[in-house]
């Protein structure tokens, strides 16, 4: 199998089943004749742009975050306060959430964006400028 039929499986399975870890998807995969490594499925984890995401049933699964709806969905469930002051804003979330977060942070204000650096619920934004993170502010309080 090619690398982007290979792909195109993993997409379609992390799709249509909730996953919670790479080896499932090595056992997935090898039940449809693909034989790979856990190695291999985090680079292509990495490539595809999948992230591990709280389910809200203390699980996590693995979602398609290049996907425009999963963020939004993704933003509007998990983001609980956002602060700001001068160029930078906190923003608190569901424990678990933030990788995805930050992946929709960063595809939706990357021309605003400096950096964003995320621990487990909690993002730190820092903008460009202030009017940058105002930007940003006002775009995050209509979700």
């Amino acid at each position: 199998m090619k690398k982007a039929d290979r792909l195109a499986l993993l997409q379609n399975l992390i799709s249509n089943i909730e996953i919670e870890r790479q080896e499932e998807l090595v056992q997935l995969l090898k039940e449809r004749g693909l034989n790979t490594t856990q190695a291999t499925i985090s680079r292509d984890i990495k490539e595809l742009g999948m992230v591990k995401v709280a389910t809200g049933r203390d699980t996590y699964r693995y979602i398609n975050s290049n996907e425009k709806a999963n963020q939004i969905s993704l933003t509007q469930k998990f983001v609980q306060t956002v602060v700001k002051q001068g160029n930078m804003l906190r923003i608190d979330a569901i424990p678990g959430t933030t990788a995805g977060i930050k992946s929709d942070l960063n595809v939706r204000f990357s021309q605003w964006t400096f950096a964003i650096i995320t621990d487990d619920d909690t993002l730190l934004l820092v903008a460009k400028s202030a009017a940058d993170a105002d930007n940003i502010y006002k775009e995050l309080k209509k979700i």
